[in-house]
C-alpha cells in the first residue's frame, strides 16, 4: 500500500525533530552529565525504532503505530519478528548512522558547554540559554499541533512521528484517564436494535462440529468487479447462507476474533489483546463446552502474538495450534494450517468440535519479498494476479500501480486454495454432512480514496464476506445488515432450533430473525461508524470528545442527527469503560 504525504506532513516531521533537538541540548546545557548524553541517546534510539516500526506500519494500516501496542513485549518481539524482513537493509544502515552521529553531537556538545556563553556581547548563564530554547521547542511543537488541528481530516499522519510520539503518551495517560472517570450511561443506543423471531434451519443433530475460517485482509470487494482471483469462494456463495452486508466491528485481527466469539462490541481504539487478557469473559466455546464440545485453535504464529495464549484460555479455547509445537515457521501457506485442523477433526470426530482457524498468509505487506518467503517456507508459488481487474476499482483503491492491486490479489489465489482443501477433506473424510462452517474475512482491507466522502468507496473498503454452510446445503444470499456480534447468536440459533434463546451477555442477534432494520456499528482508530439500510453516519472521537464528520446518505438530520451523535458517544464511551475494566457482564 501506499501513503500520500503532503507538503504539511514534510513541515511537521521537521519542526517536530528541530523541536525535540532543542530540548535535548536544552537538558545537555541545564545538566552537562555524562549520564545526561546516554539518557538522551536511548530516547533518540527508541524514536529511531520507533520510526522504523511506522516504514511498515503506515503504509498498511494509515496511521501512525499506538504505542499502548508497545505495552505488551511480546506482542512487541513478535511484531519485529514478523515485519523485520520487509524493511531494506538501507533503512537499518542510514538509522545506525543517524544514531552515531547524535552520539558524537552529544559528546561534542558536553565538552565543550561553558558556564557562561556570549551572544552580540551580552553574557548569559547556560542555564538561561536551556530555558530559552525548552521555550522555543514548545512553541514549535504548539505550533505543530495547531496545524495539524485544522486539517480537514485529522490523523496522525499529518503532524508526524516525533510528535505522535509525545501525543500518545498524553491520550494514554491523560485523556484516558478522563474516559475512565467518566461513568456514562450505555443503554440508550442499542434500544434501535429491535429484532423479532424467526425460523433457523433444520438440521439432522444438535452438535454439529463447527469450524470458523477467519480469512486475513480478504474483503468483499475481491469477489466483485468480475475478479477471479478466489474462484472457489466466489462459487461458495452459491451453496451457502451470504451474508451481503457484513461488516466487522473492528479493524484489528484480534478484535475480529473477541467480536465473533465472544459477541461483544470491542473497545473503540484500543486493541482487546492491550487491556482485557486478565479479565473474564462469556463467550461462544464456554457455551459449546457445557454442550459436550472440545474447542481447539489454529494459527500459524507465536502464541504470543496478540496474547493469545492468554486470550483464547479466557474465551474458552482450550486446545491451542501454533508455532512452534504445532508448525515450524510463522505465516506458512494456509494450506498447511487446514490440514492440521483436518487432521485434528478427524482423530476426534466421534466427539462434536469446535474449531478456529485464523489465516496469515494473506497479511500485509503484500510485497515481492514475501511473495519469496511463502515460496522458501511453503513451496508455495505466489505472482501477480494476471486476470480480469475492473478499472474504476484501480483508480478508486489508494495504490500508486495497478501492479499493486495485482500483487496484493496475487496472495488471495493460495488463500482460496485453502478454503477448496478445506471442503475437499471434509467431503474425503465424509464429515461434510455433519459439520457447519463459517468463512469470514476479519477486517477491511486499508487503502481507498475518500473513503470518508464516497459512499461505494466506504462500503467497499468495509464490507467483509461472510458464508455459513450448513450440512442440509441452506443457501441464497441475505441482504440483512450483519456484523461479527451476530455470528455466534447466529449459530447457537442454528443448533438450538426452536428453543433458542438470546442470550443476555451477547450484543448480537441471530441472523434467523424477521426484521432487516437493524444496525451495525463499526469502530477503528477513534473513529465510529453507524450503518443501517438507509445509510451511513460517521463519528470521530478523539479523546473523550466527539465530532460529526462526513454524512452518508443521511438518515437522520438536524436536531435528530445531534440527538443520535449524543446517544453514540454515551454507548460507545461506557462501553470502552466495561471492555477497559473487565465489566461486561455487570
Amino acid at each position: 500500500m501506499h501513503v500520500q504525504f503532503g507538503w504539511n506532513w514534510y513541515a511537521t516531521q521537521m519542526l517536530g525533530a528541530c523541536g525535540i533537538a532543542l530540548v535535548h541540548i536544552a537538558l545537555l546545557m541545564w545538566w552537562p552529565k555524562r549520564w545526561m548524553s546516554w539518557v538522551l541517546l536511548v530516547h533518540v534510539g527508541c524514536l529511531v525504532l520507533y520510526a522504523i516500526a511506522n516504514t511498515v506500519y503506515i503504509p498498511i494500516f494509515h496511521n501512525v503505530l499506538p504505542l499502548y501496542f508497545l505495552e505488551d513485549n511480546d506482542f512487541a518481539s513478535s511484531m519485529i519478528v514478523d515485519f523485520y524482513r520487509t524493511i531494506p537493509l538501507f533503512t537499518y544502515i542510514l538509522s545506525l548512522a543517524y544514531i552515531g552521529a547524535i552520539l558524537w553531537l552529544y559528546r561534542l556538545t558536553h565538552q565543550h558547554i561553558p558556564e557562561q556563553v556570549s551572544i552580540r556581547s551580552k553574557e548569559f548563564h547556560r542555564k538561561e540559554l536551556a530555558l530559552f530554547m525548552t521555550l522555543i521547542a514548545f512553541i514549535s511543537i504548539v505550533a505543530v499541533k495547531s496545524v495539524s488541528a485544522t486539517d480537514v481530516q485529522y490523523t496522525k499522519e499529518s503532524q508526524g512521528i516525533a510528535l505522535t510520539f509525545f501525543d500518545e503518551i498524553y491520550n494514554q495517560y491523560v485523556a484516558t484517564a478522563k474516559i475512565m472517570s467518566t461513568e456514562t450511561e450505555a443503554g440508550p443506543f442499542l434500544s434501535i436494535r429491535q429484532v423479532e423471531k424467526g425460523s433457523a434451519p433444520q438440521l439432522s443433530t444438535t452438535t454439529p462440529h463447527i469450524i470458523i475460517y477467519q480469512l486475513e485482509s480478504v474483503p468483499a470487494w475481491a469477489l466483485k468487479y468480475g475478479i477471479e482471483a478466489m474462484p472457489f469462494l466466489t462459487s461458495l456463495q452459491e451453496r451457502s447462507l451470504s451474508i451481503e452486508h457484513t461488516y466487522p466491528n473492528g479493524c484489528h485481527t484480534i478484535d475480529a476474533e473477541f467480536t465473533i466469539l465472544c459477541s461483544q462490541y470491542p473497545h473503540s481504539y484500543r486493541p482487546i489483546a492491550s487491556i482485557g487478557t486478565e479479565h473474564e469473559y462469556k463467550c461462544l466455546p464456554h457455551i459449546l463446552k457445557e454442550k459436550g464440545y472440545t474447542n481447539a485453535g489454529f494459527h500459524i504464529n507465536e502464541p504470543h502474538f496478540w496474547s493469545r495464549d492468554k486470550l483464547f484460555p479466557a474465551w474458552g479455547i482450550e486446545e491451542l495450534f501454533f508455532v512452534p509445537d504445532a508448525f515450524e515457521t510463522p505465516k506458512l501457506d494456509d494450506m498447511e494450517m487446514v490440514d492440521k485442523a483436518m487432521d485434528y477433526l478427524d482423530a476426534h470426530k466421534e466427539n462434536p468440535q469446535f474449531m478456529y482457524l485464523v489465516g496469515y498468509s494473506s497479511h500485509a505487506p503484500h510485497i515481492f519479498r514475501e511473495m519469496e518467503y511463502l515460496r522458501e517456507v511453503s513451496g508455495t508459488d505466489i505472482d501477480f494476479y494476471d486476470g480480469p481487474l475492473d478499472e474504476s476499482l484501480v483508480s478508486r483503491v489508494d495504490v500508486p500501480k495497478e501492479g499493486d492491486i495485482r500483487a496484493y490479489m496475487g496472495f488471495m489465489e493460495p488463500v482460496d486454495r485453502a478454503i477448496e482443501q478445506l471442503f475437499t477433506r471434509l467431503e474425503a473424510e465424509q464429515l461434510d454432512d455433519n459439520t457447519i462452517v463459517v468463512i469470514t474475512g476479519d477486517h477491511r482491507y486499508y487503502g481507498f480514496n475518500d473513503h470518508l466522502e464516497n459512499k461505494e468507496n466506504f462500503i467497499d473498503m468495509n464490507q467483509v464476506p461472510l458464508m455459513i454452510v450448513f450440512p442440509e446445503g441452506q443457501g441464497g444470499s441475505d441482504h440483512r445488515l450483519m456484523s461479527h456480534i451476530d455470528i455466534a447468536p447466529t449459530l447457537l440459533h442454528a443448533m438450538e432450533g426452536d428453543t433458542y434463546t438470546s442470550r443476555e451477555y451477547f450484543l448480537g442477534e441471530s441472523v434467523f430473525r424477521g426484521s432487516d432494520g437493524d444496525e451495525v456499528i463499526m469502530t477503528c482508530d477513534k473513529s465510529i461508524n453507524a450503518i443501517t439500510h438507509e445509510g451511513e453516519i460517521g463519528y470521530t472521537h478523539q479523546d473523550d470528545v466527539f465530532a460529526a464528520s462526513v454524512t452518508k446518505s443521511p438518515l437522520w438530520t438536524g436536531e435528530e442527527r445531534e440527538e443520535r451523535i449524543l446517544q453514540l458517544r454515551e454507548y460507545v464511551l461506557g462501553h470502552n469503560v466495561l471492555v477497559e475494566s473487565g465489566r461486561l457482564y455487570e
